[in-house]
């Protein structure tokens, strides 16, 4: 963060203050780096919560860059290093908008809530602490690629495919492949898994058509990343049924 360095003979020497307080800010220096301190306190000296806010806010766009962001992500940093009025009033606001970007987007994690301090959880009360299982009605099977002849059942409610050990289905020799990369939802209404997209460099391809955000699956289709083809498919069992 920013810090604001207060003049020492203000702060120490009771004997010059009136006679400094009459200077008003002149002898106040903003500390920062530029180009991350929020423009009230390169040119006024002013730091406040929402000073914090655009720093973050600055230093996040910059970590992002070349990254392919959501809208919504990318309309939140606009707000923390925007004007005074339109930034998030703390960085529990902050959080707390980052974590509904997270939701939205299919990247929430159990790790993220369990950091979560318990009473600043009621936002991610809705996400349940572990996924619904589902019949093992569908099937990813690996295609092409390094992990080739591999068969993932789809037993629940979300299916999280990535490098990361963390993930429900883990493809640790695809290089294009991120820490996580991409989502399978359930979708009762629709009686199948909803593709969804985590934004990663390198795109999830449907049948050859990239996954702009989000797609319901259909038996048959083959789902590209890099140099492995996965194809969405029954399994045996619900063939035979």
């Amino acid at each position: 963060m920013d810090f604001m360095m207060v003049d020492i003979h203000r702060a120490l020497d009771p004997t010059i203050r009136e006679r400094l307080a009459t200077r008003g800010a002149a002898l106040t220096e903003a500390f920062g780096t530029p180009g991350f301190m929020a423009p009230e306190q390169e040119r006024e000296g002013i730091v406040t919560v929402r000073t914090d806010v655009y720093g973050l806010g600055a230093t996040l766009r910059v970590a992002a860059s070349g990254l392919s962001l959501p809208p919504d992500l990318v309309s939140l940093l606009g707000r923390m290093t925007g004007p005074v009025t339109e930034r998030p009033q703390d960085m529990r606001e902050v959080a707390r908008l980052l974590s509904d970007v997270a939701r939205r987007e299919g990247v929430d994690c159990e790790e993220m809530r369990r950091e979560q301090p318990p009473a600043k959880r009621e936002y991610l009360s809705a996400v349940p602490s572990k996924y619904l299982e589902v019949p093992a009605i569908f099937c990813l099977r690996v295609l092409i690629g390094p992990h080739a002849g591999t068969v993932c059942a789809l037993n629940s409610a979300r299916v999280t495919v990535g490098r990361s050990a963390d993930n429900d289905i883990v493809l640790t020799r695809e290089l294009s492949l991120s820490r996580s990369h991409f989502a399978l939802n359930w979708s009762a209404e629709q009686r199948t898994f909803v593709a969804i997209d985590f934004g990663a460099n390198a795109p999830v391809l449907i049948n050859g058509e990239p996954l702009a955000s989000s797609r319901p699956l259909a038996p048959g289709d083959v789902l590209t990343i890099g140099s492995t083809q996965l194809v969405f498919e029954r399994t045996t069992t619900s063939r035979a049924t």
